[in-house]
């Protein structure tokens, strides 16, 4: 599997699929690309949902599924040393969910 970003590093603007860039990702644990603020909410919701896709797919043929979660932190892109208005660095980073240490657990009585 080749997911070299190298080619969009040129400044140019090139368009890549979410499985392209969800398998960057399950290779490397973490990738920081560059879109348009606008199309944010659309990425996290189409990585999310292709992930949770495979999961499924994986699920269903009876085979493990890690635990890993995407996660996802936007901070400003940089344009001739200004924020740009248009642009943001989305970070996204493949890693285990996060859980909650539990000391005791209690069902509470049916008489209160």
């Amino acid at each position: 599997m080749d997911t070299s970003f190298e080619s969009l590093d040129d400044g140019t603007e090139e368009s890549t699929s979410f499985r392209h860039i969800l398998n960057t990702v399950t290779e490397k644990r973490e990738l920081i690309i560059v879109i348009n603020k606008a199309d944010e909410k659309a990425v996290r919701k189409g990585l999310a949902t292709l992930k949770g896709r495979d999961t499924q797919k994986l699920k269903s043929a009876g085979l493990v599924v890690g635990d890993d979660t995407l996660s996802f932190q936007a901070f400003p892109y940089k344009e001739d040393g200004k924020d740009s208005e248009t642009k943001i660095n989305l970070q996204i980073t493949l890693a285990p969910r996060n859980g909650v240490v539990v000391y005791e657990m209690k069902i509470p009585d049916d008489k209160l």
